[in-house]
């Protein structure tokens, strides 16, 4: 049985390899049909089939490479990335054309295993092509999110969590060393545990801060590894003809079971909000108690995504929105 199977794969690989030549011959013609005028200068380098992964891959940082990249090209130039063109710009006054005037060109996102598997099968509207239903995610989550009078509120809710990391710092500075000498301190993780507890008390509310420790670490990992594996590029993400390779490695399972824990996290915070709306009078200031107020209207008009689903994928963009911000 075990040498059936690997007769199998050998096979595979034979005829992989047997089909890439055609596919980089159809490739490179249907790039050479595409009019040159006007097109960035894409770096050198690329390699046949992957392009320039391989620069992206180490041993140098890929923002190390891409900023090396800008100092030989300019401020705006192309990769290759599979079968896909990326375009790197290294300029504000370019970046912000992208951003303002040709907005709408920008706007779409491609499509990866990780964001189909993690994004309630891309109801995240910022893993979406731009559609009605994007743009009235986008305008609610600004008018709820980012407006002037919410970042307002939010005020008393950083000063909190600052507070709390100052206590924090002091405690570990002068109480746990015994007379000893204060240690030294790993400042990133520190700041990093700031910026998620802010981020999940703007989505979640006060929910998150009345949770035990044990509750608390649980959704702290499980939204560490929903971000670590929302930034996964796979093989078939870049070679779309390679996507039979997911039966051997199995990542989609990975980004299933991910997921999974995202989901049953948001959907226990959903219901404590459902809980709390019932039996207190006082305005929910949270972003997910705010979805939950407009959630219905938008499931009648956009059917494919019952209520819950759009609150909970809406509440996943703003995390991410939090923790750029």
């Amino acid at each position: 049985m075990d040498l059936l199977t690997w007769q199998l794969a050998a096979l595979l690989a034979l005829l992989v390899i047997l089909l890439i030549p055609p596919f980089y011959s159809l490739i490179s013609t249907s790039n050479k049909r595409i009019p040159r005028k006007n097109l960035p200068p894409q770096a050198a380098g690329g390699w046949p089939i992957i392009g320039h992964l391989r620069l992206l891959s180490g041993p140098e940082l890929p923002h190390i490479i891409l900023s090396d990249l800008a100092d030989k090209y300019g401020p705006i130039f192309s990769i290759r990335l599979g079968v896909h063109s990326a375009l790197i710009v290294s300029s504000w006054e370019i970046a912000k054309e992208c951003f303002t005037t040709n907005d709408m060109i920008f706007c779409d996102r491609p499509k990866t295993l990780a964001t189909q598997h993690m994004s309630y099968d891309f109801a995240m509207f910022a893993t979406r092509k731009y559609d009605p239903y994007w743009r009235e995610l986008r305008k609610i989550s600004v008018q709820k999110l980012l407006s002037s009078r919410k970042i307002e509120t939010l005020g008393p809710l950083y000063i909190a969590e600052i507070r709390a990391l100052m206590r924090s710092l002091y405690n570990s500075c002068v109480h746990n060393n015994d007379g000893k000498a204060p240690s030294l301190l790993e400042m990133k993780k520190f700041f990093g545990d700031l910026s998620l507890k802010v981020m999940v008390r703007v989505v979640a509310g006060n929910i998150v801060g009345n949770e035990n420790k044990g509750l608390g670490e649980k959704w702290h990992e499980t939204t560490t590894e929903f971000f670590r594996a929302l930034g996964v590029l796979t093989v078939p993400d870049v070679l779309p003809y390679l996507k039979w390779l997911d039966w051997f490695g199995g990542i989609s399972k990975a980004f299933q079971t991910t997921g999974r824990k995202m989901d049953s996290l948001l959907q226990g915070w959903l219901e404590e909000h459902k809980k709390l709306s019932r039996n207190i009078s006082e305005r929910d200031e949270s972003f997910m108690g705010e979805m939950m107020r407009v959630a219905d209207v938008i499931a009648r008009e956009f059917p494919d995504y019952d209520a819950d689903t759009i609150n909970k994928a809406t509440c996943q963009v703003n995390k991410i929105k939090s923790k750029l911000y």
